[in-house]
């Protein structure tokens, strides 16, 4: 008799809005934010002659960056992470026994992975600091057949499958509605 079991795949996706979406929900475009946030903070970092350009944070104490500037990448990132939130649980509802989120965070707020001198380094910091962009750690119960996985070493390949699985799995049911999807971690837990 075939048994069903319960597997948890922990998995980390990247997801950004398309322009169209985020133009349903406001007045103003979330990249001509990030392009004035930039420049912004491009400036900041001459003045200071820092070696790096610092996550959004920083600036809330420093002088440079208008107020109201800040306050639209708040309410932009807000908005964006309530669209993918109830897209995600909308869409992957029907595959998976459970879909859970164990963050989700707008990645305009975390360290820019671009250093001053860099080629393309203002277009790549604008793009950074457009608060459309997703980073969301799901948590998404499967129903399989068969016996659970044992405990020995042969649990390493089937973990590595059902991660596969449900990559594969979130990767066919967003890619309609987002702009951009990366998957960029998954196991099993």
């Amino acid at each position: 008799m075939t048994r069903l079991y319960m597997a948890t795949v922990a998995l980390t996706v990247r997801l950004r809005l398309s322009e169209e979406v985020m133009a349903s929900y406001l007045p103003a475009s979330p990249q001509v934010v990030g392009e004035e946030v930039a420049q912004a903070v491009q400036a900041i970092v001459r003045t200071q002659k820092l070696g790096y350009f610092p996550a959004l944070e920083y600036f809330r104490a420093e002088e440079g960056i208008d107020e109201g500037l800040l306050d639209a990448v708040d309410h932009i990132a807000w908005l964006a992470t309530s669209v993918v939130r109830e897209e995600v649980r909308r869409r992957l509802r029907p595959v998976f026994a459970s879909v859970r989120f164990s963050a989700l965070q707008s990645t305009a707020f975390t360290l820019p992975p671009v250093r001053p001198g860099q080629p393309r380094a203002m277009e790549l910091l604008a793009r950074h600091y457009t608060p459309d962009t997703v980073k969301a750690d799901l948590l998404l119960d499967l129903v399989q057949k068969g016996a659970p996985p044992a405990s020995d070493g042969e649990e390493a390949s089937d973990d590595d499958a059902l991660g596969r699985l449900a990559g594969q799995m979130v990767s066919r049911w967003l890619s309609p509605c987002f702009a951009e999807l990366e998957i960029t971690a998954a196991r099993t837990v």
